[in-house]
């Protein structure tokens, strides 16, 4: 699922960030040739993906990749009816924000064109940096993002850090973060930082927004995006990358998500134990639970 935002700018595109969905799920041999040739991705991978998420996550990427050329909405979807009407409220997005650390994952459930259940439409972005009226994230938000990096504007399509200022007093002007409808913000806590007694680790936190600020920018997007790519991303593999190579820049490196799955989904990374709820709205449930019941 997906979503973003750059500088003194305007809506938010809202793709599916990690995906979308149909509730029919059938894979045949020959659907797993075709889906290796559209996402570039051996039989094999999407096999191992198929067996971890159930096999509707390769019709949900598949149904997002055809909508890839469509008119994109400019608002975060409610196609899930479990999720608030409402979206959360100016007191809890600056709440969000006296909360924020920089290297903070926030996460959405909103945001997809169709309502998901394995890709589960949402998004997620990595704090990068933020001061009064000024915030931004380093993020995907899918075929249709367009994001700002250094000043100078992305292609679309294409993976950068979305920034957003001069807002203030202005309460019809809504940064994309404000107008979601369920939020949660997380820290990362690692080996290092639980040996000395901290909740979370501050400068892995900051190393990842670090690297993934300098060094995944302009990535292009892919809805079942490997680990290993060199060359594309979804918003939850952006994440997982940066925390991986954070050491470059003196964090701990740490694995999130599914250490069995070739890719990442938002659900990998709610349930990930390393993360540690910072705040929640609209968003019940534990805080490693993608649907409570």
């Amino acid at each position: 699922m997906k979503n973003i935002f750059f500088k003194k700018v305007i809506a938010i595109v809202m793709t599916t960030a990690c995906c979308v969905t149909s509730n029919t799920a059938f894979v045949s041999e020959s659907e797993f040739d075709g889906y290796s040739k559209i996402f570039n991705m051996s039989e094999e991978e999407l096999q191992k993906i198929s067996d971890i998420y159930g096999e509707e996550i390769l019709e949900d990427a598949y149904q997002e990749y055809l909508l890839k050329d469509e008119p994109k909405i400019e608002s975060y979807s409610l196609e899930d009816p479990n999720l608030p009407v409402e979206q959360i409220s100016w007191e809890q997005y600056w709440e969000a924000i006296s909360h924020g650390v920089k290297g903070q994952i926030w996460i959405t459930k909103d945001g997809g064109v169709l309502p998901g259940d394995r890709l589960n439409h949402g998004h997620a972005g990595i704090l990068y940096c933020y001061s009064n009226y000024y915030i931004a994230f380093v993020e995907h938000g899918g075929y249709s993002y367009k994001g700002n990096a250094g000043g100078e504007t992305q292609p679309v399509g294409l993976s950068g850090i979305s920034e957003w200022d001069n807002f203030e007093g202005n309460n019809e002007v809504q940064p994309p973060w404000k107008k979601v409808h369920t939020l949660r913000t997380y820290n990362v806590s690692t080996p290092t930082s639980r040996n000395e007694g901290l909740l979370y680790d501050p400068l892995t936190m900051a190393s990842a927004a670090d690297y993934a600020a300098t060094k995944l920018i302009g990535y292009e997007y892919a809805p079942l995006s490997l680990k290993v790519s060199i060359s594309t991303v979804n918003c939850a593999t952006l994440v997982y990358k940066a925390y991986l190579r954070c050491n470059i820049y003196g964090g701990t490196s740490i694995e999130l998500g599914n250490d069995n799955s070739p890719t990442v989904i938002l659900m990998d990374l709610v349930e990930d134990n390393d993360l540690v709820l910072a705040y929640s709205a609209g968003w019940s449930g534990n805080a490693h639970e993608w649907n409570p019941k």
